[in-house]
């Protein structure tokens, strides 16, 4: 046997041996190919749904945040509103205070007064009344 030979055998050994590693790899590669068709075949039947909801759910938030946006601005003008109203009502009450407090003193002088000039006059007259029965 020659040099020839002996690299025939051996390449012979070779290409049986990758061979033997080679049918099953190509047999998984195969299997996975199909089960990759079928993967994009679901996809394919899929997707057009899964658009359309995202698309429909893409609309329905942007009317939510159309909606959102309106009722906070309705409540900043509510908002706005009642503020103005407190400072009107702090400034009336305080205008009143002012105009009602003087005038309530002055009426409740003027009562004590007139309540100390009657019981004056009651007592007075009740004097005279008193020393006529006395005198009697």
């Amino acid at each position: 046997m020659d040099l020839l030979d002996i690299l025939k055998i051996t390449a012979s050994v070779c290409l049986a041996a990758l061979t033997l590693f080679l049918v099953p790899t190509l047999v998984q590669i195969r299997r996975t190919g199909k089960k990759a068709e079928k993967l994009l075949t679901s996809l394919d039947k899929e997707i057009p749904s899964l658009l359309k909801s995202l698309s429909s759910t893409a609309t329905e938030l942007e009317v939510l945040s159309l909606t959102i946006n309106s009722k906070v601005e309705q409540t900043d003008n509510i908002i706005e509103t009642t503020r103005y109203a407190s400072e009107t009502l702090l400034t009336t009450s305080k205008i009143v205070r002012d105009a009602v407090v003087p005038i309530a003193a002055q009426i409740g002088g003027l009562h004590a007064g007139i309540t100390t000039f009657i019981s004056f006059f009651k007592t007075n007259s009740r004097d005279p009344e008193r020393r006529e029965n006395e005198q009697r």
